[in-house]
């Protein structure tokens, strides 16, 4: 993820993402990029090991130790990684003058031209951000926005609407932080049924910034709460009282409730 996405999203965001859109070219962006800033890092150990030069991979080799997506925590490190990129293109630009055998030149006006590129890209990129987020075309909002709204959505109505009862949901952390009630993951429900049955799990809440699949035929036996118009499939299902529920398994008509 490092080496074939975040360089790329960290140092030309806005080419990458239209790279991706488009569906090729991205990765191989990303990768140059990657190289470029591990070879401006060399260039920079090699002159003089300054604290950044020990925060920077200290910082990664921690990242490295996250399961899941890395770009959040790297994210803070783009300062850095833009800068080893400029030391890796002059790296290349001072070998290139060897090779040739010409004398030396000042490299720092050709960076100078990069750097500002780098952060014009960045500017005009966070303004097409700003600008569709406040769009009243939902449509063509980020999408990211639009799977906030959508879960926050849900979390409200269980705020509002949702009687007393233990969670399980996708995401444990989020639904406890946003309403308070006791949460535990979803996560294969038919071999934890019994654990839930013992703690008192009412409700399946699924809450993901991701569309979440239909409701399989264990599930279409109990009753959707809610379940909002939108794009992700979002919806609260009750279990029931968990001393007369029946178990996970065959399927039964979901009944809906407004």
């Amino acid at each position: 993820q490092m080496f074939t996405r975040d360089a790329g999203e960290m140092i030309v965001a806005k080419p990458y993402y239209l790279l991706r859109d488009s569906g090729a070219g991205e990765q191989a962006l990303s990768f140059v990029l990657a190289m470029l800033i591990i070879a401006g890092y060399i260039s920079a150990v090699r002159g003089k090991v300054t604290l950044a030069e020990i925060v920077v991979p200290a910082t990664i080799a921690i990242v490295l130790l996250w399961p899941w997506e890395t770009f959040r925590f790297v994210l803070p490190l783009t300062p850095f990684a833009i800068y080893y990129a400029l030391l890796g293109l002059r790296s290349i630009f001072h070998l290139h003058l060897r090779l040739r055998e010409q004398p030396r030149k000042p490299e720092w006006p050709g960076l100078t031209v990069i750097a500002i590129f780098i952060i014009g890209l960045h500017v005009y990129g966070n303004i097409g951000y700003i600008i569709l987020k406040r769009t009243p075309v939902l449509t063509e909002r980020p999408g990211l926005i639009l799977a906030f709204e959508e879960n926050e959505g849900v979390l409200r109505w269980i705020n509002e609407r949702l009687a007393e009862g233990v969670i399980a949901t996708p995401n444990p952390p989020l639904v406890h932080l946003y309403t308070g009630r006791k949460t535990v993951a979803s996560d294969e429900p038919s071999k934890n049924w019994q654990t839930w049955n013992k703690t008192g799990v009412r409700y399946l809440a699924y809450i993901s910034a991701l569309r979440m699949n239909d409701p399989d035929l264990s599930e279409a036996r109990y009753t959707v709460l809610y379940k909002p118009n939108g794009a992700l499939n979002l919806r609260v299902v009750d279990l029931g009282p968990p001393e007369t529920r029946q178990s996970w398994g065959a399927a039964l008509p979901t009944r809906m409730m407004n």
